[in-house]
């Protein structure tokens, strides 16, 4: 046997004001649930970028690790471009220097190291991609340049 509980007139009164409550806070906290929302989304897109520049940044210096005949600067940065996507305004720009010991100092001509020593070949790929954010905020430079550099011996 169930029981009903008597709802008086003051209490069904006592709601009555409340009516409406939960849509209105609904309201307010999906505009701001929905702006950190696209604060996340866009920002994730930045990791994207600098994810996209580093491979792309690697892919270049694959292709210059081939052989010898492919240290060329234009084919690295072709490669490394080619890895973007050909994505709207990234730029590749592939160097070679030699070194006479590690973490020496480096030259851009192969030089003559003292010692007998051989000196070592180096290439390096750097990878610059714009991103623009799709919010604006305030004190934060838009576009923002994403560079990345992969260095690698060679010999």
């Amino acid at each position: 046997m169930t029981s009903k509980i008597p709802v008086t007139r003051a209490a069904r009164l006592g709601r009555g004001g409340e009516r409406g409550n939960a849509l209105v806070e609904f309201a307010l906290i999906s505009v701001v649930m929905l702006m950190l929302t696209g604060g996340v989304a866009d920002f994730a897109r930045l990791f994207m970028i600098a994810n996209m520049a580093a491979g792309a940044a690697e892919a270049g210096l694959q292709y210059g690790a081939l052989s010898p005949s492919n240290w060329n600067p234009s084919g690295m940065q072709t490669a490394a471009l080619n890895d973007t996507g050909n994505y709207t305004g990234a730029t590749a720009t592939a160097t070679e220097f030699w070194t006479c010991d590690i973490g020496g100092t480096q030259f851009t001509t192969q030089p003559t190291c003292t010692g007998g020593t051989t000196p070592q070949t180096y290439i390096q790929m750097v990878v610059t991609i714009p991103y623009t954010s799709i919010f604006k905020y305030p004190f934060v430079p838009d576009p923002i340049s994403v560079s990345q550099l992969a260095c690698m011996r060679v010999q």
